[in-house]
Parts: C-alpha cells; structure tokens; sequence
C-alpha cells in the first residue's frame, strides 16, 4: 500500500527506471491486476462511508487498467464522469514492481474539465484516437464511467505523483513516449492505496503544511475540517480545485 509522501516541498525523487526494471511476467502467473494490493482491507469490509468507498473504487478502476496490460489490449482508457465535469484520457506506458512489493504503473494522461468536453473538440478528439488505434490494428479505448468525485480523486493522484517524478526520468520519457504536447499531456504513475486515518492525516498535514505553496499551514477549511491553508488567499485560490471534494464534516461524509 501507498506510503506517507514526503513533505511537499522536498526535491523529487521518484524515478521508475531504477526501481527493479520492468516485472517479470513470472512474478504474477495469474497476471498483475491479481496482486494482492488491489484487495481490500480488513477495515474496508466493515467501513461503509464515503473515504473507504473511494479508496475500493480507485482500486477497482487500477485493476480494470492492469488488467488492459495482462490481457494485451490496447493500454488506452477515457474516464469520465456522467456530468461532464472532469474527463481522463490514461495511456498505459508499463508496469514495474515498486520496492518491498508494490506494483506501480507508469502512465501518461491528459485531463480535460467541463469547458473542454462540452466542446465538439473534444468528441472529435475521442473519434480520432479510436480511429488511430483501429487502424493500428489495436481494439478500442476502454471506457470507464466514474462519479464526479472518482475523477477529481484520480485527477490530484496523479497530478501530485507527477510533481513527485525525477525530472530526469520525465524527459526519458519525453523522448522515448514522443510526447510533442507536454502542456498537456503528463507522466505520472499510479500504486494502489488505502486511506489515511485521521491521526495519518493530520501528521502529514503538521509535516507539510499547505500542499500547494509548501508554507505553514494557519487556518483550516471551515466546512470539512480536514484541509489546511498558510492565508485566505491561498485557501481562496485553491477553493475551485477543493470544492468538489470538500464534504461537511458534521454531515459524517467528511
């Protein structure tokens, strides 16, 4: 399972190249989305709320994308929430095994949000790549349909594993993935975790204080409780990117 990170203004360090080369087909006869990381928790059988809830399911749409790779399938996938508001197009790049026994997936993502999908641009974009991967004798992009809350999840995953990259191992990529794009198009990488208990939560939040500009945190959103904040005006600026995320604690969704 997923480690505490380290503080967030700490340098990168995360470089897959040197972590164990690519896994050995061996290693997993039943195939790599049968690793045991996927699995749930003993705690996440008895817990039913939304967190637990959260965690399984990121899991569960990790597995349905290694499964992609064990199966030989095209490593392509849209996510993309039934109201339009956050969409993922993930391109599987390979699957390592992360040190004690952590399987990790190197990817590349485009995020696209409401404004983007709305357009007829992004349709077009979608037919296009279908139509590349078929002439390419590959089958169709899997299409996985996440909740609003699901894709903003996935979405600050690999925005915040993508920060943690070696920046040597990004440009490797860069070059050998041909990303032409880079505004756009990301690499990151995803490992299956659990969630964070409260006491994990606000040790980590005592470490790295306010995870957008790495200062001290002062103040605490008002509403969840959980997310804290160096000034208003930071908790201002992060309030768009926070809000769908931002659940009232006395609500007991928190």
């Amino acid at each position: 399972m997923q480690s505490l990170p380290s503080p967030a203004r700490s340098k990168p360090d995360i470089n897959p190249l040197r972590v164990n080369g690519t896994v050995d087909p061996t290693a997993f006869p039943n195939g790599f989305h049968h690793h045991f990381a996927f699995k749930d928790t003993p705690a996440e059988f008895s817990q039913q709320n939304i967190k637990h809830n959260i965690f399984r399911r990121y899991r569960q749409i990790l597995e349905q994308l290694s499964h992609l790779r064990d199966a030989g399938s095209c490593p392509f996938a849209f996510l993309q929430d039934d109201e339009g508001i956050v969409a993922l197009q993930i391109t599987i790049r390979g699957l390592r095994l992360f040190p004690p026994n952590i399987p990790l997936m190197e990817l590349q993502y485009l995020c696209a949000t409401r404004e983007h999908i709305q357009t007829p641009q992004w349709g077009m974009y979608q037919a296009a790549v279908s139509a590349s991967l078929a002439g390419a004798g590959c089958g169709p992009p899997m299409k996985i349909r996440v909740s609003v809350l699901e894709a903003v999840f996935i979405k600050e995953v690999l925005t915040a594993n993508a920060v943690r990259l070696d920046p040597q191992y990004v440009q490797f990529c860069v070059r050998h993935w041909e990303l032409e794009d880079q505004d756009k198009i990301k690499v990151s990488f995803l490992v299956p975790a659990s969630p964070l208990s409260d006491h994990q939560v606000e040790h980590l939040q005592a470490r790295c204080g306010n995870g957008d500009c790495g200062q001290p945190a002062q103040m605490t959103c008002v509403r969840c409780q959980k997310v804290k904040y160096c000034t208003k005006e930071c908790q201002k600026a992060h309030w768009k990117q926070h809000k769908p995320q931002c659940f009232c604690k006395e609500a007991g969704r928190s």
